[in-house]
């Protein structure tokens, strides 16, 4: 099984700061979904990809937890971008 690993990021809507420097494991999804005949709903056998991310405090705990489990995994390093601290009467200033 294959997982990613990567930092939390902050979204561009998102103003406080709680739980942006952790560590997720995700699961990737080998597409093994399939669609029930008779209601036409959609199944899968395997339920990680959807459902489990695990949080770490840093990169390595989950890489060490990855290679314990012998999972597959690679990291996508988050490049943080520079932040601007801007007021709302910097608009009327001009």
């Amino acid at each position: 099984m294959i997982v990613k690993i990567y930092k939390d990021y902050q979204t561009p809507t998102q103003s406080g700061t709680a739980n942006i420097n952790q560590w997720i494991l995700e699961f990737i999804s080998i597409d093994d979904r399939f669609q029930e005949q008779i209601m036409g709903w959609t199944g899968s056998s395997n339920m990680y990809p959807s459902e489990v991310k695990l949080r770490f405090e840093d990169k390595n705990q989950a890489v060490k937890f990855a290679k314990k489990n012998k999972l597959e995994f690679f990291i996508q390093e988050y490049a943080e971008g520079e932040k601007t601290i801007k007021s709302y009467v910097n608009n009327y200033l001009e």
